[in-house]
């Protein structure tokens, strides 16, 4: 990866820039035309101060970076919405009280052990304050945004590790 694209750099590299920009900022008028062009660099702009990383419309390494990685993020977070989305309404949060609770809860606590995480996650019906402390913790390892809730990517995230753990789990017997 480049350290920076500006305006003399390849189409395709802009391309992507601005599909990553339309998608995580949805600010208008920003297309993957190939030219670096005022709503590209005002785009630019607004995501790095959004992020906390300048008042500039260059694109540097650190800035396409973390771009790229919440492009990412959203689109596994649609990925898991198609995927699961359908059989279980989320996200879920704290005083939720339904039987998919029972399997979320499970979920949460398995993560706890597979990662060493002391926990007091019980598979019952409801999304407890314990569900929630273990959640922000799950939530800090695989380095999403802040929170206690159970939404659609964390989901993902975490049947991704049980199914790989289970498959694992087998080969070694």
């Amino acid at each position: 990866m480049k350290d920076t694209y500006r305006i003399t750099d390849k189409e395709e590299a802009i391309r992507r820039l601005q599909t990553y920009l339309a998608e995580v900022t949805g600010v208008a008028g920003v297309y993957p035309s190939g030219i670096y062009d005022e709503q590209t660099g005002e785009a630019v702009r607004s995501y790095r101060l959004s992020r906390g990383l300048g008042d500039s419309s260059v694109t540097d390494y650190v800035t396409h970076t973390r771009l790229y990685s919440d492009y990412e993020n959203i689109m596994k977070e649609r990925d898991a919405v198609r995927l699961w989305g359908a059989r279980m309404p989320l996200p879920a949060s704290v005083g939720r009280v339904d039987g998919d609770m029972v399997y979320l809860n499970r979920l949460v606590a398995e993560m706890m052990e597979l990662y060493g995480k002391e926990h007091r996650v019980t598979p019952t019906r409801i999304f407890s304050p314990e569900t929630a402390r273990a959640v922000s913790v799950l939530r800090r390892i695989y380095r999403m945004s802040e929170g206690s809730e159970i939404d659609h990517l964390l989901h993902a995230r975490m049947r991704a590790d049980a199914d790989f753990s289970a498959s694992f789990d087998r080969k070694r017997r």
